[in-house]
């Protein structure tokens, strides 16, 4: 939501004749049902209870947002870059207790973006501070190192306050083809480098491959996560996963990333019938997100693939689902987008008279070191997304047209003209840290990568009463 809108708070109305605070029980008085925690709301305090706001946003699509507690209410009402309310610790060998410091101040930029390796800046208008490692990054007075540190390079934080948390790993889960970026990658082989910024790298499990990345492009595992960074769009795609579409089940994908993005730059999920490799590796060769089909403005014959695409999109981040029938996908040249929102996503076009839908607000999950869990579940027929294993969205493909067979998974990231980005060059910019440090660089963090066909049912029901699924496709 914009940060200048206009905000107020209000008390629900509890009857015709009085207004009334609503209070909703804590998260001890939950009930997970269909995978959506559910709340009773009170008309009164009680024991273990906190004041449920309304707040009022009218910002050009008026609407509200309701918000438990104190700090959930001062966080609808100030909105913009604030501290997030997670940590993420990755590579978490066994059970562990962290210590958790309130410091006087903030961390200190380590004078580059991390990475697995270190490559010069990319050229363009902005600021943008190269790639260094980690061991670039260590302070070689007391050899710490500030992961994701965004305040003046100079500062050392103390700590105030100290607190401890014991967490314990999950098993990985069980699926045809898994990455959890834990353990060693085998090497990569440069399948093919045009010599104009195109570059494919495969190993046993992975096709790296970056549409324009002349000197600032690097890949990597770092800290139990894969690190990738470019001044344009790059994929990962599985390779080995024989991933499979059908009718009557579904093929399982998941993926983990930080989600901050913009209309030029944000995360992706594709599932294609367009082979992972081209018959062979030649001067015409491009990455696989340019070989699913003609364009549309190349007004050629229809092409011979089909694509479904996740993504979140645009700078108060949209999930999207999209399809490509036999065309190509690209970032000046989007497929269809189904109406997973109910009402048209971004837009207040009168013809549209669905109401907007309960999803989750992916807003709230948007941070620099921040992954955020997707699963898509996707037949010929239907797919269905969670997200923080949530309902989020839910699309009718157009019937009879993603045929059941073989299917790519790729994993991306898109990056378009990122250094004229209107939402990071305009002042104030509303990503602050891509404004100083990354104008022309999309660097994103990958992990818990996941294929499995074949999969029974969604991991729980869908109720389609309280969540639709979309059965428009719009542009």
């Amino acid at each position: 939501m914009p940060r200048d809108a206009a905000r107020k708070v209000y008390r629900f109305e509890h009857d015709s004749n009085r207004a009334v605070l609503f209070y909703i029980d804590g998260p001890e008085a939950a009930a997970r049902s269909g995978g959506v925690e559910r709340f009773r709301v009170l008309a009164a305090p009680a024991d273990g209870a906190v004041p449920l706001y309304r707040i009022f946003y009218a910002s050009g699509a008026d609407h509200d947002v309701l918000a438990a507690g104190e700090a959930n209410r001062d966080r609808a009402l100030n909105q913009g870059n604030v501290p997030l309310t997670s940590a993420v610790w990755p590579a978490m060998r066994g059970k562990t207790t962290y210590v958790v410091e309130a410091l006087d101040q903030g961390c200190p930029f380590p004078d580059g973006l991390i990475g697995a390796t270190a490559v010069a800046a990319a050229s363009g208008l902005g600021t943008t501070a190269p790639t260094i490692t980690l061991e670039d990054a260590r302070d070689p007075e007391t050899g710490e190192v500030f992961v994701n540190g965004q305040h003046d390079s100079t500062t050392r934080p103390r700590a105030i306050a100290r607190a401890y948390v014991t967490a314990e790993p999950q098993p990985a889960p069980a699926m045809d083809w898994f990455v959890g970026f834990d353990q060693a990658l085998r090497p990569f082989s440069a399948m093919y480098e045009d010599g104009n910024g195109v570059r494919v790298f495969h190993n046993d499990l992975l096709s790296v491959e970056f549409a324009a990345a002349p000197v600032d492009f690097s890949y990597g595992t770092v800290l139990g996560q894969f690190l990738a960074g470019s001044s344009a769009s790059y994929s990962l795609s599985a390779r080995g996963a024989d991933a499979r579409i059908a009718a009557d089940d579904y093929l399982h994908v998941t993926m983990s990333v930080d989600i901050a993005s913009t209309s030029r730059r944000y995360p992706q999920v594709f599932i294609t019938n367009a082979p992972i490799d081209p018959p062979t590796f030649a001067a015409q060769t491009r990455v696989i997100t340019a070989r699913l089909g003609p364009y549309t403005f190349e007004m050629l014959p229809p092409g011979d693939y089909q694509s479904i695409l996740v993504q979140v999109f645009g700078p108060s981040p949209e999930l999207q689902v999209q399809f490509c029938d036999r065309r190509g996908w690209g970032v000046s040249d989007q497929c269809p987008r189904a109406n997973i929102y109910g009402f048209h996503a971004g837009s207040e076009l009168s013809e549209w008279t669905a109401p907007w839908l309960p999803v989750p607000v992916l807003g709230e999950y948007v941070g620099l070191d921040r992954p955020v869990k997707f699963d898509v579940y996707a037949s010929t027929e239907r797919v269905y997304v969670f997200v923080e294993d949530r309902p989020a969205g839910c699309a009718v493909l157009p019937a009879g047209r993603m045929p059941a067979g073989e299917t790519t998974v790729v994993f991306g990231a898109a990056g378009y003209h990122i250094d004229i980005d209107e939402f990071v060059e305009r002042e104030p910019a509303m990503h602050e840290f891509w404004h100083r440090r990354s104008a022309n660089h999309v660097e994103r963090k990958f992990d818990d990568l996941g294929v499995d066909s074949h999969v029974s049912s969604l991991p729980v029901a869908w109720d389609e009463a309280v969540l639709p699924c979309g059965e428009r496709f719009y542009e």
